[in-house]
């Protein structure tokens, strides 16, 4: 019962960093898509499109006020990310 209680407890520190590194990446393509949509936090959902290792580079979508744009994020939880718009401003959301 002591070697399963180690194990969990090892296994939920190493899973943390990585929660940690989608929220800050997350958090950098919200800071963007506000600006680059002209939107409201509060209007603008942003999803991860395709995930990669830490310092990698990834693909996430955001939407909002009628528009979507898709950034490719690059960084890691230590220095930051940085994420650079792959996509016009003015794409309209498909209505589904």
């Amino acid at each position: 019962m002591f070697k399963m209680k180690t194990i969990f407890v090892s296994g939920t520190f190493l899973l943390c960093p990585a929660c940690a590194t989608t929220n800050g990446a997350m958090n950098t393509v919200m800071e963007r898509a506000t600006f680059d949509l002209n939107c409201d936090a509060s209007q603008v959902k942003v999803v991860e499109l395709s995930s990669a290792q830490v310092g990698y580079v990834r693909t996430m979508g955001a939407s909002g006020c009628g528009r979507k744009v898709v950034y490719l994020v690059k960084g890691d939880g230590v220095n930051g990310y940085v994420a650079t718009l792959n996509s016009p401003t003015g794409n309209q959301e498909s209505s589904k």
